[in-house]
């Protein structure tokens, strides 16, 4: 019987060399350090191999028989050797459960995971099984990528732990990588954050070995906060967009091959719906097909977190609701008794700094802490403010003790000791550490001793008190980094006046520089009415409750994929502003004479008649027009790109907007009327259509013919 080879390149794959050839057997070994050993594959049973195996034992080889099944036993089995699935889960194990007994520990009771109403590939689904969806895609043929999209403080990394849970407890799945990139900043380039996630889960194994079972699904790979890692500089007018992910994305496409499954989370972007993120997918596809699912969280619901009885106590209080949508706070209520909600909610600022009282005076108890709910608060803030300043949201012990001593804290810290008894706290270094330990921060993992706040609705109420009390510097520093919504948010259940204070803070240094976006985003949380004139914008994804628009002037911007509900409108404050793809539920309007009907193009509306309101005839004469922009054309080459053979049907709305300027952006609404008026392109609501008649017309006028 000769040597059978088919599984010479399993050994090959892990470093193995072949060390003899034998009919009926295959021998490989494998030498690393002072380790030396020898596998003895067995094909034919019928063979004696202890002479083999008593070869190798005495020249020092630890020696291991493996009698052949199949191939798919000797891959399973060297995956097994090499990559120590049982220790591998019991590690991550440890993870989940310490992100859990964290965050019981903030909220004052136990904590439980809520799933939440969620969107996979634009079809909204309300089960609540979100994370059995996701683990379906794992089970899918091929690569398969998989996106999760959220509003900051919606769960994206408490649903990313509940994914990882989910396959430790599948046995037919291997190991995960995890990787939170808000806590790893360790480098500013994705793929050298992701060599030390691995690194760090596997600091014996060679880094392409580790991608290889990633390529063949063994490992899926969860990246949490993938947009964490992209530049961002408002002071030059611009948010992230594709460019800033491509190098990012292109690293993803290297692994996404074979079988590999990658899931993401970010916060909800236009970096997805860019039209050169659908040109990376398209180049992708080309050498290698991939499965890809876009799922979008919607906001908590306050009945699902605290139930109906509590959410009828706080309505009764004038408590509003809609601005409870942050899970920390619903959990925290969850777990509180029903009188002491309603107890605290009357006041304005009651719940949220009942909160916070509750965990201040729980770390004194737990740490024996000499620091007052003041102090904490004081050293926190300063410790966020500093975060901020260094544009990093972990930091380790020696870099926190530092930057404690920077910001004056040491003379709070000293003067807490001095005040100590005998049993407490004696020495500055001993105080440092039970800061470095309270429960509103987490360590990134036991091989990291980076450290940072526990969520971001944490990180947000500090760096709102920072904002409050801090002078442009500190604002302008903050507007270069992805976190200067988190005020806001986090803010958003505070007194008006508190709201006001931290809005007319903010807006007073950064009104001119935020995009429009940016700006109802803050107005929104804080004040919830427009604060000041926007000019020359698209506002794209946003889901807004109570607004009110009529406050000032909005000219030449256009609405994309935006939801308004409860929302105020007075048009006589809107000149030249289209609504694409748009929805409206229960608003109220006036001036609706001054509208055109183009203005709303594949809009919606539930609660009113404001589009069978016969508008004041101001609309452009429809005549037949046989020229077209170099815009026009630019939309239907949306459609069908330069090279391609046949054109896209259907497209989703917020596409046509990717890859255009600023400029571009303002006429493009224009464009796309003119088209529809041509029977060129059809919108139906969120999907833009070419019209199949009209085929023949639209190749003609791109010069496909």
């Amino acid at each position: 019987m000769k040597t059978p080879t088919h599984i010479d390149s399993f050994y090959e794959k892990y470093g193995y060399k072949i060390a003899d050839t034998v009919p009926g057997i295959g021998i490989y070994e494998f030498n690393r350090g002072v380790y030396y050993g020898v596998d003895i594959v067995v094909f034919d049973k019928t063979i004696n191999v202890e002479i083999y195996e008593n070869k190798y034992k005495s020249a020092g080889y630890a020696v291991r028989i493996v009698e052949y099944n199949s191939k798919e036993d000797i891959a399973k089995l060297l995956f097994n050797s090499f990559f120590t699935p049982g220790i591998i889960h019991e590690r991550l194990r440890n993870q989940y459960n310490n992100y859990i007994d964290k965050r019981s520990l903030t909220i004052g009771g136990k904590y439980e995971y809520i799933p939440c109403l969620y969107t996979i590939d634009n079809v909204k689904f309300d089960d609540k099984g979100i994370i059995n969806r996701i683990a379906s895609f794992l089970f899918d043929n091929g690569p398969q990528l998989v996106i999760i999209e959220a509003a900051a403080g919606y769960g994206k990394t408490s649903t990313a732990y509940e994914i990882m849970n989910d396959m430790l407890s599948n046995q037919t799945i291997g190991n995960p990588i995890f990787a939170e990139l808000a806590r790893n900043r360790s480098a500013r380039i994705f793929k050298y954050v992701l060599l030390d996630e691995i690194d760090s889960m596997y600091p014996t194994l060679n880094s392409g070995l580790v991608k290889t079972q990633i390529q063949e699904g063994l490992i899926p790979v969860i990246i949490d906060g993938f947009d964490e890692l992209l530049k961002v500089n408002i002071a030059e007018g611009r948010q992230a967009d594709f460019e800033d992910a491509q190098s990012m994305l292109d690293t993803i496409a290297e692994m996404l091959v074979g079988q590999a499954k990658i899931i993401l989370t970010t916060r909800r972007t236009a970096i997805f719906t860019d039209d050169g993120f659908e040109a990376w997918i398209n180049r992708c596809q080309e050498s290698c097909s991939f499965g890809l699912h876009i799922i979008e969280l919607e906001a908590p619901s306050t009945n699902d977190w605290i139930g109906r009885e509590r959410s009828e106590i706080l309505k009764k209080t004038n408590f509003p609701l809609e601005s409870l949508s942050n899970p920390v706070l619903l959990s925290y209520i969850r777990n509180m008794p029903k009188e002491k909600v309603e107890e605290e909610a009357k006041a304005p600022d009651g719940l949220v700094e009942s909160y916070f009282s509750f965990m201040f005076e729980r770390e004194r108890e737990r740490q024996v802490l000499p620091l007052t709910s003041s102090e904490q608060k004081e050293v926190l803030t300063a410790i966020a403010k500093g975060m901020v300043l260094n544009n990093s949201s972990a930091l380790d012990r020696s870099f926190f003790k530092l930057l404690i001593e920077e910001h004056n804290i040491v003379i709070t810290l000293q003067n807490a000791i001095d005040r100590s008894g005998p049993s407490e706290v004696q020495k500055l270094d001993e105080l440092i550490d039970k800061i470095i330990n309270h429960a509103f921060f987490d360590r990134i993992s036991t091989a990291d001793r980076r450290i940072g706040f526990l969520n971001q609705f944490l990180f947000g109420y500090f760096i709102a008190h920072a904002t409050i009390n801090s002078d442009e510097e500190f604002l302008l520093e903050l507007a270069v980094t992805p976190w200067l919504e988190l005020g806001p948010m986090s803010f958003s259940t505070k007194s008006f006046e508190l709201r006001k204070r931290l809005h007319d803070k903010v807006m007073l240094t950064l009104d001119t520089l935020l995009p429009a976006k940016l700006k109802i985003t803050i107005d929104d949380k804080l004040i919830k009415f427009l604060s000041s004139k926007l000019y020359n914008d698209t506002i794209n994804s946003l889901s807004l409750d109570q607004f009110d628009f009529s406050t000032n002037t909005i000219e030449t911007c256009t609405f994309l994929d935006t939801v308004f509900t409860n929302c105020k409108f007075d048009f006589k404050n809107f000149i030249n502003v289209n609504f694409i793809s748009c929805s409206f539920h229960n608003c109220y309007f006036e001036n609706v004479e001054l509208l055109r009907h183009e203005d709303f193009i594949g809009c919606n509306e539930t609660g009113t008649k404001l589009f069978e309101i016969q508008y004041t005839d101001r609309s452009i004469t429809e005549q037949h027009d046989e020229t077209y922009t170099d815009l026009e054309i630019k939309v239907l080459e949306q459609f069908w790109r330069p090279g391609r053979a046949q054109a896209e049907m259907r497209k989703k709305v917020r596409t046509l907007f990717a890859g255009f300027s600023s400029k571009e952006k303002n006429n493009l609404p224009d464009a796309i009327k003119k088209l529809q008026r041509e029977k060129l392109i059809n919108i139906d609501q969120n999907d833009a259509n070419l019209i199949i008649e009209n085929i023949g017309k639209i190749a003609e006028i791109l010069g496909r013919n």
